[in-house]
């Protein structure tokens, strides 16, 4: 039978609608286009901008899981503050940083420390005067500590080998106790726990771990944990409160283990792994994941500048594999960077548009993508000047 006009209508109405909401849905304010599948990304990328995170800043080979890891603060002297000697006056007394920094575990062997943190994006973070932050600043580690698929269920004691000042802090039942004090200028030295803990596989132990940098150039942190017989005190290891920087390892040479730090492993002690590291648990943020997960990275091509005008710039280009959109615009001239927010929708066709440059003006453009496992792709820089 031959459709009523009606009939027509409706159905050429349905296609049009379905053409708008999947070929010209647009993005948050930012000038993207979606692609004709509309797929959000599963986090929120625009928590943690690539200029203000710092991966894995004394090593480490990155976290496999999104909810893996350890989120920590950066703190740091300003101008005309006293030195410090404890790493809770470094939380408490100097300035936060704006950097979001994320550790896959704490093993620093005892090396020297010179080129400081550097960003996903490759600036070296400096304090309020323009100095590379190498001395004088404190962290705070926030973690939640499991036993791994590796470790047996027991009685637990802790240590820190730490130059200078580690406190490890654990929350039981609602009150937080310092398990290791190891605080204060020292070299490296371990300390160790003064109770034990029992644990088993549900077992999740919220903990805070403060470090302090003092003076150059050593730096070490590492957490250990030995599991210990059901008569055996915690804090008894013969070498607890022993210290020096070539006693535990030669920072020069690659920081190689003695016999000192060998005999250690040989009485049960162990490196906690990135197995054994959760981001918090019992965190409000609704942002919270670990945007320093080793996920697929997106091959970046094409990138190109369709349209430029004296406030306005226009970008295009694409990927292999479905990731979001964002720009990286630097002024030459001073150094100041914008990221733009992206629309969390993942696609491999890019166009950003970006209003708010200088007329006459010389800028540095990089484009951002991070694909849905949170792998992170950064293009090579594109110079424009604007008209």
């Amino acid at each position: 039978m031959k459709p009523t006009n009606s009939r027509l209508t409706t159905v050429a109405l349905s296609v049009l609608a379905m053409w708008y909401v999947v070929g010209c849905e647009s993005g948050s304010g930012n000038g993207q286009q979606a692609s004709s599948a509309v797929q959000y990304h599963t986090y929120n990328i625009n928590a943690y901008p690539a200029n203000k995170v710092v991966c894995d800043p004394m090593g480490g080979g990155g976290a496999s899981s999104p909810k893996q890891g350890i989120k920590s603060e950066l703190y740091y002297r300003t101008q005309g503050q006293p030195r410090y000697y404890s790493a809770q006056d470094y939380v408490d007394h100097t300035t936060k940083s704006d950097q979001n920094l994320f550790f896959s575990d704490i093993n620093v062997p005892t090396r020297l420390f010179q080129s400081g943190f550097k960003t996903q994006t490759s600036d070296v973070l400096k304090d309020d005067s323009g100095n590379t932050l190498i001395e004088y600043f404190g962290l705070k580690m926030d973690t939640t500590i499991r036993l791994s698929d590796q470790d047996a269920d027991g009685d637990y004691e802790f240590a820190l080998l730490s130059d200078d000042g580690a406190i490890l802090k654990i929350n039981q039942n609602g009150n937080w106790s310092n398990v290791v004090s190891n605080d204060g200028d020292h070299p490296t030295r371990l300390g160790c726990s003064t109770q034990k803990f029992t644990l088993n596989h549900s077992s999740q132990l919220s903990s805070e771990l403060l470090y302090y940098q003092g003076p150059r150039y050593h730096i070490s942190n590492i957490l250990l944990w030995r599991k210990l017989n059901s008569d055996q005190a915690a804090g008894q290891d013969q070498d607890c409160g022993n210290y020096g920087n070539n006693m535990w390892f030669d920072p020069n040479n690659n920081s190689q283990p003695t016999s000192k730090y060998q005999a250690l492993l040989n009485r049960g002690w162990k490196v906690l792994t990135p197995a054994n590291y959760y981001l918090p648990a019992d965190s409000t943020e609704t942002a919270l994941y670990n945007p320093c997960t080793a996920g697929t990275v997106p091959t970046i091509s094409d990138v190109r500048i369709s349209e430029l005008v004296s406030s306005d710039i226009w970008v295009n280009w694409s990927t292999d594999i479905p990731s979001t959109s964002q720009l990286m615009i630097t002024r030459v001239s001073d150094g100041n960077t914008i990221i733009t927010t992206t629309d969390n929708i993942v696609r491999t066709q890019h166009t950003i548009h970006y209003s708010g440059l200088q007329s006459n003006t010389a800028y540095q453009l990089r484009v951002i993508n991070v694909s849905e496992d949170l792998g992170r792709a950064i293009s090579d820089p594109i110079d424009f000047t604007t008209p």
